[in-house]
């Protein structure tokens, strides 16, 4: 159990920390994305900044529950900020799969800029991913009380599995470029 709780920390707050550094890169990172809500969220203009501005706290909070010191909770607090680093992770996953399954029924085409500049559409890929990554953290929230020791050699393995994992995620839609 806490190999896996392991790998999905790496990989749910990894996933989470690119997508914050995309979007707080700079002012034109952050601009895309917040017309990227005002597109896809069909948020009024004036009420995109701050909605995006929320949207990236929220995910840094992500990132920063997860990133509780030690491969496995050591204690009560711990253990209650992974779970809860797990669970608004889920909260937004499922709202992010809401809002991107709305916009495909509206017939939006425009890019949801969760990983950065991205020239390409939303779709369904997109609702798959997150319904993967609100599986994983789901299933981070559950198995997080289990979590024990976790030998060194094994947690190299998990995060480099999670490295892997978290790549494949954020260049999702240039993999699926070069199988089509």
């Amino acid at each position: 159990m806490s190999n896996v709780v392991l790998t999905l920390r790496v990989l749910v707050g990894g996933v989470f920390l690119v997508a914050v550094a995309s979007k707080a890169h700079g002012p034109a990172s952050f601009a895309r994305f917040a017309d990227s809500v005002r597109q896809v969220a069909a948020v009024p203009r004036g009420a995109a900044a701050p909605v995006a501005a929320g949207v990236l706290l929220a995910e840094a909070a992500v990132v920063l529950l997860l990133a509780v010191p030690g491969p496995v909770p050591s204690g009560p607090l711990a253990e209650g900020l992974l779970t809860t680093g797990f669970l608004l992770a889920a909260v937004m996953l499922a709202g992010f799969s809401v809002v991107l399954a709305t916009a495909l029924r509206r017939g939006v085409t425009s890019s949801c800029q969760c990983f950065g500049a991205s020239g390409d559409g939303i779709g369904r890929r997109h609702v798959a991913r997150n319904g993967a990554l609100l599986l994983c953290s789901v299933t981070g929230a559950a198995l997080t009380p289990a979590a024990a020791a976790v030998t060194p050699f094994a947690a190299v393995l998990c995060v480099a599995a999670a490295a892997a994992a978290v790549a494949a995620t954020v260049l999702l839609d240039d993999l699926l470029y070069l199988f089509r």
